[in-house]
């Protein structure tokens, strides 16, 4: 899916959740490092946030390390910068929002759609990158324009209630990022 970012314009910060790789399905590594690099280090007025959320995978840290001929990290890095525009960031560890998880409130607030919004590698676009199964799948990149999922009801609905410091969807009401 990163490959679809090629030649777009105008994006000011592109973060890239690196727990998401799974080596059974049957990529590799360095395939999967290899297809962001091939597109990351063509951008040079984004930044890029690589990231890990829980934990460091030591076969990524040391493929992004290679490939931007880093010899070391600082042992309790929270954000390193690895080259002009990218940086390699850990954050704090949380529960994520699940339907099924005991945490609930109807209040709150949300960057999501506001400062950012998600696009999952199915070309699923979520309202953050915290939805990672496609539960508010407000549209497909790869079929909707994005200017007809961006003026949806839907996700009016949801920039109005965080404006408000209100929660309008099930999965929203799961989540406490904000929290801590």
């Amino acid at each position: 899916m990163i490959d679809k970012l090629k030649g777009v314009e105008g994006i000011r910060q592109l973060n890239i959740s690196l727990h998401s790789f799974n080596p059974i399905n049957g990529v590799s590594v360095n395939d999967y490092l290899n297809n962001i690099f091939s597109v990351i280090d063509n951008f040079s007025n984004t930044f890029v946030s690589l990231r890990f959320w829980v934990g460091v995978n030591d076969d990524i840290l040391n493929g992004i390390l290679r490939h931007y001929n880093i010899d070391s990290l600082p042992l309790d890095f929270d954000k390193f910068k690895v080259s002009g525009n990218v940086f390699l960031s850990k954050s704090h560890e949380f529960i994520w929002p699940d339907l099924n998880n005991n945490y609930y409130s109807r209040i709150g607030k949300c960057y999501g759609l506001i400062h950012h919004i998600g696009i999952l590698s199915d070309g699923s676009v979520v309202p953050c990158c915290l939805d990672s199964k496609g539960i508010i799948n407000l549209g497909n990149i790869f079929s909707d324009s994005f200017d007809e999922i961006l003026s949806s009801d839907r996700v009016n609905n949801m920039i109005n209630g965080f404006r408000c410091g209100k929660k309008c969807e099930e999965l929203c009401c799961h989540c406490g990022f904000l929290d801590k």
